[in-house]
């Protein structure tokens, strides 16, 4: 007898599992359980749990944290072009962490615009709004980039409909990103002004 083929890969399941306990969708939020389960996918390959592994261990979320291992995860995760990997992995020399990655804003930025044409050709569309705020804020900043107030103003405003849109599908997570979009936006208007 033939066997059925399999509508949904295990580690895509287990991902979707992880990310449950992680969020607290349908069960109670449970990290451990959510790393534990992350873990055995991103063992699999599976490219978001390597992401989210990577979380887990940068924000100490059911492990304790070790940034070493999140940037880890985040460089597996963008070798096989997953968005948040990526810009996670921009995050990382954006900011620099000590006796992990020096600072270093030009590589920060290629990883950011590197996740931006990742979500664009997977029409990822959840994630363009963390990448839009990076992208406006080193623009803002002129880290990375020229200063362009203009366009971090055009970034912001999208990263901020882009927010609203997942606030309205029950993301409430991003609650502090569209509160740092908007109060970014009210300085950049203002700096145009004076300009």
């Amino acid at each position: 007898m033939p066997k059925k083929k399999k509508l949904v890969r295990d580690d895509e399941a287990l991902t979707s599992i992880a990310e449950a306990y992680y969020r607290g969708i349908v069960m109670p939020q449970n990290y451990d359980k959510a790393f534990t389960i992350y873990q055995k996918a991103a063992n699999m390959g599976n490219p978001i749990a390597l992401s989210w592994l990577g979380k887990c261990y940068e924000y100490g979320k059911g492990t304790t944290v070790n940034m070493t291992s999140a940037l880890d995860c985040y460089k597996k995760a963008a070798e096989q072009d997953e968005v948040i990997g990526t810009y996670k992995l921009g995050d990382f020399y954006y900011k620099g962490v000590q006796d992990v990655v020096e600072q270093n804003y030009e590589k920060a930025l290629q990883y950011y615009f590197d996740a931006l044409i990742i979500a664009s050709q997977t029409q990822d569309v959840w994630n363009t709004a963390d990448v839009y705020l990076r992208i406006a804020d080193a623009l803002l900043a002129g880290k990375g980039v020229a200063r362009n107030i203009t366009t971090a103003i055009q970034m912001y405003q999208a990263a901020i409909r882009l927010y609203i849109s997942r606030i309205n599908q029950g993301d409430h997570e991003c609650m502090d990103d569209i509160e740092h979009a908007e109060n970014q936006l009210e300085y950049a208007k203002h700096l145009k002004q004076l300009n």
